[in-house]
């Protein structure tokens, strides 16, 4: 350090030279460097073991994430059902390939212009598939989407439930237009199938699975009539269903009447006040015919998909597969109807 003498001939201050200077900022400069590269080391230590890199995360999730053979683990089924669904790989694999769509039903508007930007996600027994081939793109203003979207589903229970899920994707949400679901259990092995499914209103999200599945063998939404009033010859009819299914299918006049209502109500929202009266006029001088018109089918539209069920292992040894059940079904509440002539709402 250098003094400077004052006019009285005393020292009065100090002044760093520039070789002082320099060093004293290598060291303030070094001192942070330090301080910052251990405050990275810790932020970075965190990161690790929020993201599963941390070694002993890192084997507790390879634990959880991994399953073990379903042929070398197969007797498992037997002795312990319940480790079993949440252990073993898969027996079998269900390749899809969702297509296309068409006459999807359109989002609420009253503007006359009616359309959506449809997508389609995959539930497996009430479970959204989150993998990165697990939903379809989103296809803009189109009620006939065209995806040719390729997916497969890794199958440990025979009679687990697909569902697939059409979506609306707006700004903010993605909101659900319809969907149609069916049993594995239903699906032949090695056997390629395809053709148009139907989507039901979205409002049929009603019970478990096994209760909408079988309701939907017994009847189609568009064969409940929008305009016909004879629940009780539709009950006759789905008694006497010719669909083959390993699900017992049953179905009450009250739920037939609740279906036939929503389908009655999803209608009206989707209609202008212009089409309306067009259609009424239409209808009234036309064919008393329910499904004369296209937009009267009385569902959410149709989705095309192709689907295969390939074994991965043998015949034998898919047969302990059997043993399991799927996990217990989502129930989404029990149809409500506002019986008009009692004013009273029943279940």
């Amino acid at each position: 350090m250098a003094a400077k003498d004052d006019d009285m001939g005393g020292k009065r201050s100090f002044s760093p030279t520039g070789a002082e200077m320099k060093r004293k900022i290598a060291e303030h400069t070094e001192n942070l460097s330090r301080q910052t590269g251990a405050q990275l080391g810790k932020l970075n230590d965190w990161g690790n073991r929020l993201l599963g890199k941390d070694d002993d995360v890192a084997q507790l999730r390879e634990k959880v994430e991994h399953k073990d053979d379903f042929y070398e683990k197969r007797r498992r089924c037997i002795t312990n059902p319940d480790r079993a669904q949440e252990t073993l790989g898969p027996y079998a694999r269900l390749e899809i390939v969702i297509q296309a769509a068409q006459n999807l039903q359109p989002r609420d508007s009253w503007t006359g212009v009616q359309t959506l930007d449809p997508c389609v996600g995959v539930f497996v027994d009430d479970m959204k598939l989150e993998g990165p081939s697990d939903n379809t793109l989103v296809v803009r203003a189109t009620t006939s989407p065209l995806w040719q979207h390729k997916m497969a589903i890794d199958v440990v229970c025979p009679m687990s439930f697909v569902r697939l899920q059409v979506y609306d994707d707006q700004v903010t949400t993605k909101l659900e237009q319809g969907f149609v679901e069916f049993c594995i259990g239903d699906i032949p092995y090695e056997t390629s199938i395809a053709g148009w499914m139907e989507l039901r209103f979205q409002d049929n999200l009603k019970n478990d699975s096994l209760k909408r599945y079988s309701s939907h063998c017994a009847m189609r939404e568009d064969e409940l009539g929008i305009y016909s009033n004879d629940v009780g010859a539709l009950v006759t009819q789905a008694s006497e269903s010719k669909i083959k299914s390993n699900v017992q299918s049953t179905v009450t006049a009250q739920e037939l009447k609740a279906r036939k209502r929503i389908g009655e109500r999803a209608l009206l929202k989707t209609r202008t006040m212009m089409h309306s009266c067009t259609h009424s006029c239409v209808r009234g001088s036309s064919s008393s015919s329910p499904r004369g018109a296209e937009h009267d089918r009385g569902n959410a539209g149709e989705l095309y998909v192709q689907m295969r069920l390939v074994k991965c292992v043998s015949e034998q040894s898919s047969m302990f597969a059997l043993a399991l059940d799927p996990p217990p079904a989502k129930n989404y509440g029990d149809y409500v109807v506002q019986d008009a002539e009692a004013g009273t709402v029943r279940k």
